[in-house]
């Protein structure tokens, strides 16, 4: 799983995942033809985790990126991604992303 780094509050970044491996490993002929993603909370509390999602998935071949805007402090967030292949097969990616007010530097 991948662990995306800690997003302040106010900050508003891409949450980014590559499934060219993945599917190349399936098969080297498959493309991906869509993606969807879903937020949940992995620990603390959140009633509305997917309010997080700035916009739709941009997708650049088998890169998918989903912006992500707010968010509550001491959350840990999973963002899945769930793709649909050229052969209409399903793949998923799930990363972490966790919330805070400052970083420590």
């Amino acid at each position: 799983m991948l662990t995306y780094p800690e997003k302040l509050i106010d900050e508003e970044v891409m949450a980014e995942f590559d499934f060219t491996d993945r599917i190349k490993a399936i098969d080297p002929d498959l493309t991906l033809t869509s993606c969807v993603s879903d937020i949940t909370v992995q620990s603390g509390v959140d009633p509305s985790p997917n309010t997080m999602k700035n916009g739709g998935i941009a997708q650049a071949g088998m890169v998918v990126a989903q912006p992500i805007k707010a968010g509550l402090e001491f959350v840990n967030y999973a963002i899945k991604f769930t793709a649909t292949l050229s052969n209409g097969m399903k793949v998923s990616e799930q990363g972490l992303i966790r919330v805070v007010k400052f970083r420590k530097d």
